[in-house]
């Protein structure tokens, strides 16, 4: 705001303004210069911090996709950006403990609702964190998996000319994949896009766990449009 504007300000008694002002304008600095720069990191986390509710209240107000939101915010583009996204997440007070805890909890009451039934897959899955000493990343990859054969896909759609519907295997692999060497990440992520392409859909984020069990699982990737973010742990 230039000196004119602030004496104009005062002269009216609206001296309160004049801070109100000087915020949004550093804000649109700040948006601009993350959508024209990738770095240094520090100064990109600093503009992401001082944009966070603006941020915020822009998401939740306009309804647009995930690659809507990557184009308005280019840096998430960047491998590193899930640690903004942390940023904004931890606006909302919750720690990767409490986020575990309530999945657990939540995990618990749809298993009360919608109680699994005895067959081989399910089973199987359940076994890998029946072993002693799971860790809670294990339990929740396999949590993730069950809740495709708890709450499977009901439905058709139609694609072109066709009717489809989803197989609960389908579901799973739409939620969570598994390799089982950090090399087949990129031949993973191409069968994806090519079935999606195949059928006319549209691919969600997805995540991709690395090991060669489920229950032995070292590497984890969060996979959202054509970025893959490498991050440390399921919460």
């Amino acid at each position: 705001m230039d000196n004119y504007s602030k004496e104009l300000l005062k002269s009216w008694d609206l001296d309160i303004l004049i801070k109100h002002f000087e915020d949004d304008a550093t804000i649109h600095d700040s948006v601009l210069w993350l959508q024209n720069n990738l770095s240094p990191w520090s100064l990109v986390e600093n503009h992401w911090k001082i944009t966070l509710a603006y941020r915020r209240n822009k998401i939740q107000s306009e309804n647009k996709s995930i690659a809507e939101i990557f184009s308005q915010w280019p840096v998430l583009k960047h491998p590193t950006a899930y640690t903004l996204i942390d940023e904004d997440f931890k606006f909302l007070n919750l720690t990767s403990e409490d986020c575990i805890n309530r999945w657990f909890q939540f995990f618990s009451k749809i298993e009360e609702i919608c109680p699994l039934k005895d067959e081989k897959v399910t089973n199987e899955l359940h076994s890998v964190i029946e072993t002693d000493n799971p860790t809670d990343d294990a339990k929740v990859i396999v949590q993730f998996l069950l809740l495709s054969h708890m709450i499977p896909p009901k439905g058709r759609i139609r694609l072109k000319q066709d009717h489809y519907k989803s197989s609960i295997s389908e579901c799973k692999d739409s939620i969570i994949l598994h390799a089982k060497v950090p090399g087949d990440i990129s031949r993973i992520q191409e069968e994806k896009i090519k079935r999606a392409c195949r059928l006319g859909l549209t691919i969600q984020p997805y995540l991709i766990v690395v090991g060669p069990t489920l229950r032995e699982v070292n590497g984890f990737y969060v996979s959202i449009d054509k970025v893959l973010y490498q991050v440390s742990t399921m919460f």
